[in-house]
């Protein structure tokens, strides 16, 4: 057999960590010193042979950005001079992400650094790193797509609770295809994953040289063996360890390199121009595959849920802010905004703490990075705020928010005598919202008598009808007699009931044990955990698991007739308190469960649970990723998590009469099938307990808490964490019906005491399949992105004022879509997004539209 004539493009980068090994400033400091020393290097070695000549990657954009902020322009023109000249690659990610954790709209925020970079250099940027993490949200295909970028570099840990990572798809490149078949990135998972050439930790000087021919020679024989069918490999060069330094030494031993040995020429290079060269090369023999490549490691964050649920409200309220300040024109700090964001996506960065945080989690170091950690979700919820009651001119009311929930802390009573109710999603809404105030009473804008009960919260409760997509409504506070409700809810004997819906709960256990919709029952009654069980599982066993206690107590809170809620507290295993509160609204399609867990400081591993046995005969589980679905395995590629599962909003089991979805508003994980021991931490995959394929068997948990993590997450999480959901059980599957459920529930009706901003006329997708995913604006123009959020092909105008806009009034934004638009029109593909660009004109801004 013929030997091959290997080529390697070395890719040189550093692996950006924020925190870890060091303090988050130290990490910058590091990072400054990287960039520096990086251009001296490029310099220093102009003048070898081209193959030999310094390259180097930043890999992420905020250290980047942060260092161009310090940098004076002397340093700034030698920058731009090395990107132009391609010494220096610049790759489109903000940091190294739990993309699985994040907001749809968050996977594009992630590349408001590269949009920066591209203005500042003039250079487009097509390829993006990833590091560390392995399993990435299907949405970041379109996202990628639509930025611009084509090139997916990911060099995954090499052993840590990777599962099927590399072993399935390591130095196998393919065209990684979106949910909706109109997308595709060229996506390199590397074998040696980053860390093959790492010496030692806290270490810049005297490193090893571990660039050897026998290693190398080693690794290609086995690609060989293994009929890997290219001559091409790319490999990632890092050095020393996390945020590791440029390797001084690494030109000269290349360009010798190339003289000694002529069996593998060796080439340093930049992400792009190795991913570009390499599809040149072998465009036409890569294969396509289509799934979601399920992440391992956002199971992490259950050890910190509260923040996370804190940070998850956040990214969906700065969507809402956005969409409200282009519907007011509001004057908000577009600073402020963007600063927000960067905490939100600061938080949902891979690295969590320390690398002691578990082996001692009171020493300093640990503590003081998890402090820095819940600090950016904090300041991510505070900076929402700021943004919300700057887009709508008034302090947005906090009722529906976490902490308010959470903590129990109300507004003062407040003394307007009016409120306005926005609607930032594009389709029209009607809800029961509530608001602080000491009046009792409401009228409409037509005069009319609003429904409305006062709550045992304190707050006023009343029903929000018909508010229009896009648009807000403006109601009078009064004390006159309040309105009377018809075939509104109630609860008798433990069964709440409205005018659709009923359910039941069995006041011993507090479970729920019966929800029917028009007389059809959807739980599976049989179940020995129940529905809204509480499971936990003591250190990696399941066969040991622990349930809750009889209830301690069971009150009525509300009892109609606009909303019902029931509040239930038993003890639980490893908790102070297991608190439940049931709520059902008048006039409503779905079950809202709050769950709150009272714990102390423990440590001892463990891993909790919600269980949902359900009654759906031929159920087929699904759920949302970013804007697409995915049905549970079939569409889940070989070498995806299958053990525990994170969708973006929601799940759904359906069979082909009956259904149920639910919304998951804090906890994003979920796990279908038996539960099984929690993987060991590394070796062969299916030895450590990764499984291979799962499937749904009547039942599925929601996965709450753990701390199995030996390094970087949290040991413990003492105090009071609320998860919530939404149960929508429904007639046959209509996927549609699922995203706008889950954006009423995750970007809500908000209420805002006083009169607020007025609204703008803006324009609406005819065809309601068709959503809004979000707004923003660039001066006077607008930018609306779009989802088919159905399972077919749908074509949509653009109405506004009653009118289609013509083709001249609106293009294609983003890259690769502008053979969506035909004329006037758009035609999208099921799950596909938009970018959609609106010529500049002046708006009509209506009061109430």
């Amino acid at each position: 057999m013929r030997k091959k004539q290997w080529k390697i493009k070395l890719i040189h980068h550093t692996h950006f960590d924020i925190g870890y090994t060091h303090t988050q400033q130290e990490v910058l400091d590091l990072q400054f010193l990287n960039q520096n020393e990086a251009m001296d290097l490029i310099d220093a070695n102009r003048n070898r042979t081209q193959k030999a000549q310094f390259r180097w990657n930043p890999e992420a954009t905020w250290a980047l950005k942060k260092w161009l902020n310090s940098a004076d322009e002397k340093q700034k023109e030698r920058f731009l001079s090395m990107v132009r000249s391609g010494h220096i690659g610049l790759d489109g990610l903000f940091a190294n992400m739990h993309t699985a954790l994040c907001r749809p709209e968050e996977l594009i925020r992630m590349m408001d650094g590269k949009r920066e970079l591209e203005d500042l250099t003039g250079i487009p940027i097509d390829s993006a790193m990833i590091t560390d993490v392995p399993g990435w949200n299907w949405g970041m295909v379109p996202a990628l797509y639509e930025e611009g970028i084509r090139y997916l570099s990911a060099g995954t840990n090499h052993s840590d609770r990777i599962g099927h990572t590399i072993k399935t798809w390591g130095d196998k490149p393919f065209y990684w295809i979106s949910p909706s078949g109109k997308e595709k990135i060229l996506l390199w998972v590397h074998g040696k994953g980053y860390a093959w050439f790492h010496t030692a930790l806290n270490k810049r000087e005297n490193l090893r040289n571990k660039l050897r021919y026998r290693r190398i020679k080693g690794y290609l024989n086995s690609l060989e063996k293994s009929d890997y069918p290219y001559n091409t490999v790319l490999i990632r060069y890092n050095i020393g360890s996390d945020n590791g330094p440029p390797d001084p030494n690494v030109s000269r031993i290349v360009e010798e390199w190339n003289r000694q040995h002529k069996d593998i020429d060796l080439e340093l290079s930049t992400t792009s121009e190795a991913m570009a060269d390499f599809e040149a090369e072998y465009g036409d023999s890569i294969p396509e595959y289509r799934g979601d490549l399920t992440a391992y490691w956002e199971d992490g964050a259950l050890s910190t849920a509260r923040e996370t649920a804190i940070a998850r409200e956040a990214s969906e309220r700065l969507i809402q802010a956005e969409n409200i300040a282009v519907m007011t024109g509001g004057k908000s700090d577009l600073d402020e905004a963007l600063k927000a964001w960067e905490e939100v996506l600061l938080f949902n960065e891979h690295t969590w703490g320390a690398h002691n945080s578990i082996s001692r989690p009171d020493h300093p170091f640990a503590k003081s990075q998890w402090a820095w950690k819940r600090q950016r979700a904090l300041n991510g919820e505070a900076g929402t705020l700021k943004f919300l009651k700057d887009s709508a001119g008034g302090s947005p009311e906090l009722s529906s928010f976490y902490s308010t929930i959470l903590n129990k802390v109300r507004d003062e009573k407040d003394e307007e005598t009016t409120v306005t109710v926005y609607n930032s999603n594009s389709w029209e809404i009607s809800r029961i919202v509530e608001i602080s105030t000491e009046f009792c009473s409401l009228l409409d804008s037509d005069g009319n008598m609003v429904p409305a009960q006062r709550l045992s919260n304190g707050d006023l409760a009343f029903y929000a009808a018909s508010v229009p997509a896009l648009g807000s409504r403006t109601y009078n506070l009064g004390n006159e007699t309040a309105a009377v409700i018809e075939n509104g809810c109630s609860i008798n004997a433990g069964v709440m009931k409205n005018d659709q819906l009923s359910c039941g709960v069995d006041r011993t256990k507090g479970r729920i044990v019966s929800l029917t919709l028009k007389g059809k029952e959807y739980i599976n009654r049989n179940d020995s955990e129940g529905f809204n069980g509480f499971t936990m599982v003591p250190g990696k066993f399941p066969s040991l698991r622990k349930h809750e206690e009889e209830a301690v107590s069971f009150k009525i809170l509300d009892s109609g007739p606009l909303r019902t809620t029931v509040r239930i507290s038993r003890k639980a295993a490893r908790c102070n308190e297991y608190i439940t509160e049931l709520s059902l609204d008048a006039w409503s399609d779905e079950i809202r469960i709050h769950n709150i867990l009272d714990r102390p400081v423990t440590r001892r591993k463990e891993g909790l649970h919600f269980s949902f046995p359900l009654d759906i005969p031929g159920g087929e589980l699904r759920y949302d990723s970013a804007w697409g679905t995915v049905s549970l395995d079939k569409e889940q590629l070989p070498g995806a998590n299958r053990n525990f599962i994170s969708a973006s909003r929601w799940l759904d089991i359906s069979g082909p009469e009956s259904g149920i979805s639910c919304t998951l508003m804090d906890a994003p994980i979920f796990k279908s099938g038996e539960l099984v021991h929690d993987p060991i931490r590394s070796g062969p995959p299916k030895l450590c307990g990764w499984l291979e394929k799962t499937e749904y068997n009547g039942k599925f948990y929601s996965y709450v808490m753990n701390n199995y993590w030996q390094t970087n997450f949290k040991a413990d999480q003492p105090g009071r964490t609320l998860f919530r959901y939404a149960f929508r059980p429904h007639g046959e599957y209509v996927p549609e019906d699922n995203y706008r459920s889950a954006l009423e529930n995750m970007q809500p009706l908000l209420c805002v005491m006083g009169k607020g901003s007025p609204v703008y006329s803006l324009p609406l997708p005819s065809d309601k399949r068709i959503a809004l995913s979000s707004l923003s604006k660039n001066g006077d123009s607008l930018k609306l992105r779009l989802v088919n959020i159905s399972d077919s092909e749908t074509e949509t105008t653009l109405i506004l004022s009653g009118n289609e806009l013509d083709e001249e009034q609106f293009s294609m934004g983003g890259t690769g879509k502008e053979n969506c638009k035909k004329g006037n029109r758009i035609i999208m593909a099921p799950g596909e997004t938009v970018l959609v660009n609106i010529r500049k004109k002046k708006r009509r801004k209506v009061s109430e539209s």
